[in-house]
């Protein structure tokens, strides 16, 4: 785990991936710590609402990592979905786990997130509303 005031590269080179749990706000240094990681050739994997709000909770237009994840946020939120589940399972030609989920002793069903931001498939600036 590392704080998120703690993104420069001696707390997070160590790290081949980022997990970015629903990570709404970050600020713009925070966003650029985070692409410079990007550039060394750190990943991230981002969900939610990551980055579409700035350090004070203001909302943006635009997710603020949208170049990283090579999409825009369209302005929608579906709030219409039910439950959805995230069920991790064993690779069926080695009978094992991918290594990134090395360690995780969690039940293999796990419920998320009801709600989900709407992107679209091409990365714009984010600017304050």
């Amino acid at each position: 785990m590392v704080h998120d005031r703690l993104l420069d590269a001696a707390h997070v080179d160590r790290f081949k991936t980022l997990i970015l749990p629903n990570i709404a706000a970050l600020s713009d240094g925070q966003c650029r710590q985070l692409r410079e990681y990007v550039g060394r050739g750190g990943g991230i994997v981002a969900t939610f609402e990551t980055s579409l709000y700035d350090e004070w909770g203001g909302c943006l237009t635009n997710f603020g990592l949208a170049d990283l994840f090579g999409a825009s946020y369209d302005g929608g939120m579906d709030s219409r979905m039910m439950n959805s589940y995230l069920r991790l399972e064993n690779d069926p030609a080695t009978g094992k786990r991918h290594p990134i989920l090395a360690g995780w002793k969690t039940p293999s069903g796990s419920s998320t997130a009801s709600r989900a931001c709407t992107p679209s498939p091409r990365p714009t600036t984010a600017t304050r509303r």
